[in-house]
């Protein structure tokens, strides 16, 4: 038994000839040879077997005479120094395996076998990136929580791969073996196969190797099953991507192989180590378990590229609302910390230096002054949604300031880091003002986003003609950021305030979930 990187390798015990091998081919000589083996049978009182069994011993050991005189001595018998150079050899050869098939066994399973699809075939890798994604449904949605786009995913992914899978085995399957068989040959016991370095030119008698012969024919024939170029060439631009090592040529190891399989008879030698003409030597088999690792890579890969799309897509929407309706350009400030919505609340900081934003606030403002309202409690609603922005937008400034300048909780942060920089200390400290701050911004952003949607929607019943509440042609508002009639600004906050409010919304939700 030899252990591999996952499980121990099962090596077949050689097993002797079944009965009747040896009387079967006594059969087969002609009938003058069958009664010379008689006469010797009844000479050394022995069995007719026995003798075929004698017999063939002999013309085993006059065949390797001249198959393997370089490699091996049969009147002894035993290995010859030649042998051992051969060995040696391919030690050495198979050394250089080791780091490279280290990078791609353990962990990197699932990357190599990913990595290898997507360059052997693109197609199917293409289709397995197209499950990948979020349906446009739950994407374009505000409602999608991160849980939900998961799970479709998930579900989408693995009905791909499973359509694809055979596809996926008879491309990957061929490779993975040929890696572990090589990973095998990398394990198989040479050492007791070579003596000691220090006794120099000596010979191996085949009596004390009988098993180490025996298993090195069963991965030699392994690997003459599952040799694959391909393996080989996608295991070394692995390695040298990943890690940079440096890899031998591809081809070498197989090379080396098939020069030892040329120069050694392995077979042939291992049958005089057991003494055993028609040893039965059964090939040796491995678990080929590659899918579940490259499923469940897939299914992870996606699953956390997941939170990341949705991500960039919501903060893609708000970005491109944020400059083609209310004027407000540029980028959040860089210095928003991961643990307090950074995207959200820079974008709400955004709003608050938009002169466009102000003033469709400040003309909500002024149809509570002016308009005539025929229900009060519109009035107020609307009233308590523009005093709510207000609130929140200079709360929000307050902590985290406007532009260049830093608010009273961004100067705090710059202190911390320049004091203590990144010690255990700064850390713990920022995680208190974190947890200090963090819902007095919490409340400040949902104060925010809940008043747009409700002042949005009390304008649009209005405008829409759906339940008029209040007249506005009354209103007179004043534009800073152009000449914009109040009708114009009321519609901008009948068509978009609602829905800015519930994209900040998901995209709130979508980084409290999340998380840093």
């Amino acid at each position: 038994m030899r252990k591999s990187e996952r499980y121990t390798v099962p090596y077949p015990p050689a097993e002797p000839a079944p009965e009747g091998t040896y009387r079967q081919r006594f059969q087969e000589f002609p009938p003058w040879y069958r009664w010379y083996l008689r006469v010797l049978a009844l000479l050394h009182g022995a069995s007719v077997e026995q003798t075929v069994r004698r017999h063939e011993l002999q013309e085993l050991r006059r065949n390797l005479t001249s198959l393997a005189r370089d490699v091996l001595d049969p009147s002894v018998p035993a290995l010859l120094p030649g042998f051992h150079l051969r060995l040696r050899s391919l030690e050495v050869k198979r050394r250089r395996l080791i780091p490279l098939l280290r990078e791609v066994q353990g962990g990197n399973r699932g990357r190599f076998l990913a990595e290898t699809l997507a360059r052997q075939d693109q197609k199917t890798h293409q289709a397995l990136e197209e499950a990948s994604a979020i349906p446009e449904t739950l994407l374009d949605s505000t409602e999608t929580t991160l849980a939900v786009a998961r799970e479709a995913v998930q579900n989408h992914l693995q009905e791909e791969l499973e359509v694809r899978r055979h596809r996926i085995e008879e491309t990957l399957s061929p490779l993975w073996s040929a890696i572990t068989a090589l990973s095998i040959l990398v394990r198989v016991d040479l050492e007791s196969l070579l003596p000691p370095a220090e006794q120099g030119m000596v010979r191996t008698p085949l009596r004390v190797v009988q098993t180490p012969l025996q298993e090195l024919y069963q991965t030699m024939e392994l690997l003459r099953r599952e040799r694959n170029l391909t393996a080989t060439e996608e295991l070394c631009d692995f390695a040298r991507r990943r890690a940079r090592l440096p890899s031998p040529p591809p081809r070498e190891i197989w090379q080396e192989l098939e020069e030892f399989r040329g120069a050694v008879p392995l077979l042939e030698i291992t049958k005089l180590a057991w003494e055993e003409p028609y040893l039965e030597i059964r090939p040796l088999l491995v678990r080929n378990e590659w899918w579940q690792v490259f499923h469940q890579t897939w299914i992870a890969r996606a699953t956390e590229r997941t939170g990341a799309l949705l991500l960039t897509h919501r903060t893609e929407r708000v970005r491109e609302r944020l400059s083609q309706v209310f004027q407000a350009g540029g980028s959040p400030p860089s210095w928003l910390p991961s643990e307090l919505y950074p995207t959200t609340l820079g974008f709400v900081l955004l709003l608050g230096e938009s002169e466009f934003f102000h003033d469709t606030r400040r003309v909500v403002t002024q149809v509570v002054i002016d308009a005539v309202f025929q229900h009060l409690d519109v009035r107020n609603a609307l009233h308590q949604a523009a005093l709510q922005i207000d609130q929140s937008l200079d709360r929000l400034s307050s902590l985290m300031g406007k532009g260049e300048k830093r608010g009273t909780l961004g100067e705090e942060l710059l202190r911390i880091r320049r004091r203590s920089g990144t010690s255990s200390l700064a850390r713990r400290q920022l995680s208190e003002l974190y947890e200090q701050h963090r819902h007095r911004i919490r409340t400040a952003l949902e104060g925010f986003m809940e008043a747009l949607v409700t002042g949005s929607v009390l304008i649009d019943r209005t405008l829409s003609g759906a339940t008029p509440a209040f007249d506005y042609q009354m209103v007179q508002a004043q534009s800073f950021s152009g000449d914009f009639p109040a009708r114009e600004l009321l519609q901008t906050v009948a068509t978009h305030w609602a829905p800015l409010g519930r994209e900040l919304r998901a995209l709130y939700t979508l980084e409290a979930t999340a998380g840093p």
